[in-house]
């Protein structure tokens, strides 16, 4: 529109919408009709042929149009005189204390960085369907900001507006991009003179038309009808786009948030009571805790999911409920993905009680990497290796060993017949 905000790097998005509102009488209208005409020849071309290069066209034929009429004398602003040459090649000063001076910058720039660059790509993922390895663009961008380092650049990172224009013109390979890097480098040696002509309402017209596409509206709507959490980090997320002045604080705000549901739906530990079937097969039916209403010989306990720090109070609770509810216990944690100290140290407290209590605890499903856990915390000691059982092929293998032996243990415990 040709409108100038002052001050726009301190301003919210909305303010300035509300400024562009309130100086619409400035809008010059050959800036508005550049980059309305740069929007209807780019979405001309999709319609006609998707696979003509409609922002290429539109620019193009926007920068005839400036030329012949001299239209940056009517104050369309143009893009202006490009450096014909490559940055040189310059050692930096490798210095300590500029180094701790920068370090925190520099965590939090690599930070986002890597989150906007898998964001852009996981977005762009959803619509092509291809597979993305975060750890190879994380390399990647490593490499590229150190080599960057040697000649002046920027720390950079994945650019939404240059991906998406990339992808809906039709980019297939990683190819593209290398070969738009070769591109903007011609330019810079034999047509800079020419490149100061392309109109800024042209750019921004591209990028308004490919944003827009961008914009996944039957996902949107799928988000707010299937999940609450992430319907939440989504209208969050966007209204801190819109209101904060960075875009640095919504993504922050966007990780947090994450973090923060994430830890919610994660503090309840699922708790089952198997009890086998009296059919045949050997399979197992699942009832909740509170359906143990009278002492039971043995009680299957299936503990599930992960057992960290911010379930433990709901894994004690959900335990100190069966104390008194079973002679021998079978905790069954084959479908234990995690576990921490704090979790550990409450089995621990949960098997003392039982032991204190006359009864004895077994442990079945046992994985190599938990049972690593278990003797590194000394819990192994506290139930004793003879009645930890580990993980088998066969489904509930480890249960029905387990079975058997708190079958034994209670016919040991039973009193001999007094002889008269």
């Amino acid at each position: 529109m040709g409108i100038s905000i002052k001050n726009s790097a301190q301003m919210t998005t909305m303010e300035k919408v509300f400024y562009v509102l309130g100086n619409i009488g400035s809008t010059n209208m050959f800036s508005l009709g550049l980059g309305v005409l740069t929007i209807l020849v780019v979405i001309a071309c999709k319609k006609w042929n998707k696979n003509l290069p409609g922002a290429l066209i539109g620019i193009m034929l926007s920068i005839v149009i400036v030329v012949l009429f001299d239209l940056d004398k009517a104050g369309v602003k143009l893009t202006g005189d490009i450096p014909s040459s490559l940055p040189p090649f310059k050692l930096f000063n490798l210095d300590i204390n500029s180094a701790r001076e920068l370090l925190s910058g520099a965590l939090a720039i690599a930070i986002i960085g890597l989150v906007e660059a898998i964001s852009i790509a996981k977005s762009i993922s959803s619509t092509s369907r291809e597979k993305i390895n975060p750890n190879q663009e994380f390399i990647g961008q490593g490499i590229a900001n150190v080599a960057g380092s040697f000649f002046q650049c920027f720390a950079s990172s994945g650019s939404f507006t240059r991906s998406a224009v990339n992808y809906y013109s039709g980019a297939a390979t990683r190819f593209s991009g290398i070969l738009s890097g070769v591109i903007v480098a011609i330019i810079l040696f034999f047509f800079a003179p020419y490149a100061k002509y392309i109109p800024m309402p042209s750019l921004a017209g591209v990028i308004m038309t490919i944003a827009y596409s961008m914009v996944n509206k039957k996902e949107m709507r799928k988000v707010y009808k299937v999940g609450k959490s992430d319907s939440v980090v989504m209208w969050l997320t966007f209204g801190a786009t819109v209101l904060m002045p960075d875009l640095d604080w919504a993504i922050y705000m966007g990780i947090i948030i994450s973090i923060a549901l994430y830890l919610r739906d994660t503090n309840k530990v699922p708790v089952k009571i198997l009890v086998p079937s009296t059919e045949a097969g050997g399979y197992f039916r699942e009832r909740e805790i509170d359906t143990v209403k009278t002492k039971e010989d043995i009680l299957i306990v299936q503990i599930e999911g992960n057992l960290y720090f911010g379930s433990a109070y709901d894994l004690e609770h959900k335990l100190e409920t069966l104390v008194d509810k079973a002679r021998v216990f079978i905790l069954r944690m084959k479908s234990v993905t995690m576990i921490d100290i704090t979790s550990l140290d409450t089995l621990k407290v949960f098997i003392r009680r039982i032991k204190e209590n006359g009864g004895t605890v077994l442990v079945c499903g046992v994985s190599t990497g938990l049972n690593s856990m278990l003797l590194n915390s000394e819990l192994t000691d506290e139930i004793g290796e003879e009645n930890i059982f580990m993980f088998e092929n066969e489904v509930f293998a480890s249960s029905k060993r387990a079975i058997e032996k708190a079958q034994m243990i209670l016919k040991e415990k039973q009193p001999s017949p007094v002889k008269t």
